[in-house]
């Protein structure tokens, strides 16, 4: 990911990776634990973000309506 030449895109396909599992956990394809600890553990999600740690991780951004999702 901190690579030049290929970081940014690395960024872009792990963001699209967590918002298909979002989706997915969303329209109740995969349980909510499960989508919570993937996240926690390949995205870098915390539960509560320490003071020391701010900013630290990517941020993912999920944009649309999540009625829209659930179907």
């Amino acid at each position: 990911m901190s690579d030049r030449r290929f970081g940014a895109l690395l960024k872009i396909a792990v963001n699209r990776i967590a918002k298909i599992k979002k989706q997915l956990a969303f329209g109740g394809k995969i349980p909510a634990a499960v989508l919570s600890f993937d996240l926690k553990n390949n995205h870098g999600y915390r539960d509560k973000p320490d003071d020391s740690e701010a900013n630290k991780s990517e941020q993912v951004i999920f944009k649309g309506k999540t009625a829209d999702w659930a179907k």
